[in-house]
């Protein structure tokens, strides 16, 4: 991560050095030189024109090689990480069958939570959700509950199994949690109207005693292995009086037992929520079914219904070849977790901590790599807790409590799903060194100073908002009955949705008041105020990303260069195809149709390069012995026919290679990007070569110098003659 930093250091160190060792040999060249005052000024010319971009050249290179280490090791952390997303992607979507969990859990609610029942006197129907009252509970409970989870399906494996396949693992428990009476104060005008009074649950609120007429004893949540647990209004105990139904018994029973809890007053106006909790397995899947089901009874009187469907699969690693391969699966993410972790140590001893928490990616890094341990651990927790419920499918008796396991699973599936947003935000880290890729984190980095600071005056205007919604549409409008809903509320209405015709019929003088001044003041202008801060840090990001590869190269170029230099190899040997087969053509000098050796010679003569790269041969006997198919040192019509054949063969290659280039950008691959040692051979004659070429330059200084001191002195007798002469005359 801080590799860029010290390749820096090494980059200008490498400039300066080949630099001075570029301006000592300039110096030297141009020392050496004692030249006419014509010829010196053009020679000056040239030389410092070599000089002033000499340096600028050798930095590029450098930077060109430079950059082809670094996108080496880069591409290859790119690569691995991608391995270590694809291995994780597969892991976390096999863990709950992504094609048939979601179909399992939809049937399991149309058959318990919309089926419908009627009423004993009306034939209205009603659903789960349409419970709210005493007898509409009652309605339920002897309708679709009983019939959903015991009568036997036409088709199937017989009783307890839910829709044929589904096994109804243990019993099925009501649990009731009640308040006491007279845990509330009467206002003393209506003391003679209301005898007694029930009060909204607490713990402090809670009956613990034997429940008339039956004396059902309570039972605490130790004694029943539960934890408090949240219905859709409010957090209750895990204690509570419980009643079991077992599928070892039959229907008539089943009903017999709920008629005698309704007759007997189970549940009254003490009660205040009831829970179903059932379990069940489906072999096929390997997926069990966790369902809970709450009727909250209101001490403003009514029902509320709400539910918890969980699909899990518990026996992750069960001996076939999925739970085999997601076992060898979550040991590669494990390897990978923990060489990770080592990493992101070793970088904080050997940056600091300063150094270290300054990179935002560091500590994106040390987050996803702590939730990672979170859920080896929560994982562990789950098997531990599966093995002591010591699960026997065959005693249907007995009520195994699946909801602490499916808590941790749903702990666990949350914190997958965050983590696996983190994974694939990090890809922009990987991909960093490409163009254009690291301007959405950078965008982000630059604006969250001012980002935070509109954050925090938006929440401000929504709280104001929220407490004025709630004072003046909690009591009648949906969404808005307390302070939570309605700040959700107010976030769904910045998207649209929004119901201005139900605040307008609350309060016809507030309601559209209250709409229009949010939409203009949080719509129109805190909004535009958060697209103006984001477009400010885009364009600084943009300008200092422009500023900064002014003078630089980056993989565009060196692609892009590569590709140029590609293409002029192939028109080259394209051209040089073409200047050969024109010399075969014109070689036979005597008219004969055959091209003999003297004559195959004089065209190596002028076409040696051409013959030895596009025919692989060095000399005329070579080339003889390639195509002279009857021995007799001539090359005839068909053996020169063949010889063009070849070379029009080559040019026909070299073309298609030339126009795949220019078609598809195709950079799959310069040797050199990845060939570190080659990288080196290659600046290394690159320097060689500029050494030679100084010194070339140099030795022609000399001679020009060496020319230009005997012109001078043939010319200085005859000035002297000449001026004698005219003298004389």
């Amino acid at each position: 991560m801080y590799a860029s930093e010290s390749s820096g250091s090494v980059e200008a160190a490498e400039v300066a050095e080949i630099g001075g060792q570029v301006r000592e040999e300039a110096e030297e060249v141009s020392s050496s030189s004692s030249l006419s005052s014509s010829a010196s000024g053009q020679t000056a010319l040239e030389l410092a024109y070599l000089t002033r971009n000499l340096e600028k050249d050798i930095k590029q290179k450098i930077q060109v090689k430079q950059l082809k280490r670094e996108f080496r090791g880069q591409l290859l952390e790119m690569v691995v990480y991608c391995v270590f997303l694809v291995v994780f992607s597969l892991v976390v979507l096999n863990s709950r069958d992504p094609l048939y969990s979601f179909q399992y859990n939809d049937y399991m609610k149309d058959l318990m939570l919309y089926e419908e029942f009627s009423g004993d006197v009306t034939k209205i129907y009603k659903t789960f959700f349409s419970v709210a009252t005493f007898e509409e509970f009652w309605q339920y409970m002897k309708g679709p509950l009983l019939a959903g989870l015991f009568e036997s399906p036409d088709v199937g494996l017989g009783r307890g199994y839910i829709y044929g396949v589904n096994y109804l693992v243990g019993a099925v428990r009501l649990r009731q949690v009640r308040v006491a009476p007279g845990k509330c104060d009467i206002v003393t005008d209506f003391k003679a109207v209301f005898p007694q009074c029930y009060a909204r649950y607490s713990s402090s609120a809670v009956e613990r005693g034997p429940h008339t007429p039956k004396l059902k004893p309570y039972f605490s949540s130790d004694q029943l292995g539960t934890t408090r647990q949240v219905a859709r209004l409010q957090w209750f105990e895990g204690g509570g009086y419980i009643e079991d139904f077992s599928i070892a018994d039959n229907t008539t029973v089943h009903e017999e037992h709920m008629a005698e809890l309704e007759s007997d007053g189970w549940v009254d106006l003490q009660t205040r929520v009831v829970w179903v909790d059932f379990t069940t397995y489906n072999a096929n899947l390997n997926l069990f079914h966790i369902a809970q089901m709450a009727f909250e009874f209101l001490p403003s009187g009514g029902v509320f219904p709400s539910y918890t469907f969980r699909v899990a699969r518990l026996y992750k690693y069960a001996d076939t070849a999925l739970g085999r391969a997601q076992l060898a699966g979550e040991i590669i993410i494990m390897f990978f977790v923990v060489c990770y972790l080592i990493q992101e140590v070793y970088e904080l001893w050997k940056h600091g901590c300063i150094a270290y928490w300054q990179n935002g990616w560091n500590v994106i890094d040390l987050v996803n790599m702590l939730l990672f341990v979170c859920v080896f651990g929560i994982r562990i927790a789950i098997l531990i807790k599966l093995n002591n419920l010591e699960v026997d499918p065959t005693n249907t008796r007995k009520f195994y409590n699946f909801q602490p396991i499916s808590l941790l699973n749903s702990a666990e599936q949350n914190i997958l799903a965050v983590n696996a947003f983190i994974l694939w935000f990090k890809v922009f880290k990987y991909t960093k060194f490409l163009p254009g890729m690291d301007i959405i984190a950078e965008t982000v980095s630059k604006s969250i100073r001012n980002t935070v600071s509109f954050v925090a005056m938006m929440a401000f205007v929504l709280f104001g908002f929220a407490q004025a919604g709630v004072l003046a549409f909690g009591t009648d409008v949906p969404g808005f009955h307390t302070f939570i809903d309605t700040f959700f509320t107010l976030l769904r209405s910045l998207l649209g949705d929004f119901d201005f015709v139900a605040m307008q019929e609350s309060n016809r003088v507030f309601g559209p008041l209250y709409f229009v001044v949010f939409i203009v003041l949080v719509f129109f202008i805190l909004l535009s105020m958060f697209m103006a801060i984001l477009n400010d840090a885009y364009t600084e990001v943009q300008d200092t990303i422009r500023e900064k590869q002014k003078d630089k190269v980056n993989l565009l170029h060196v692609f892009g260069s590569w590709i140029k230099d590609r293409t002029q190899v192939f028109q080259q040997e394209e051209d040089d195809a073409q200047e050969l087969q024109d010399a075969i053509v014109e070689g036979d000098q005597d008219d004969n149709d055959l091209l003999d050796r003297d004559e195959i010679e004089t065209i190596f003569k002028k076409y040696k390069r051409e013959a030895k790269q596009l025919l692989g041969v060095n000399n005329a006997e070579e080339l003889l012995r390639e195509f002279d198919t009857d021995g007799d040192n001539l090359l005839d019509v068909e053996e020169q026919r063949n010889l063009l054949r070849n070379l029009q063969q080559r040019k026909l290659q070299a073309q298609v290679k030339k126009h795949e280039l220019h078609a598809t950008g195709d950079i799959s691959g310069p040797p050199a990007v990845l060939d570190g040692d080659k990288l080196d051979s290659e600046f290394s004659s690159y320097i060689m070569s500029l050494k030679r070429d100084l010194s070339h330059f140099h030795e022609r200084l000399s001679k020009m110098d060496k020319h230009m001191r005997i012109l001078m002195r043939e010319i200085a007798p005859a000035s002297g003659s000449s001026s004698s002469s005219s003298s004389s005359s």
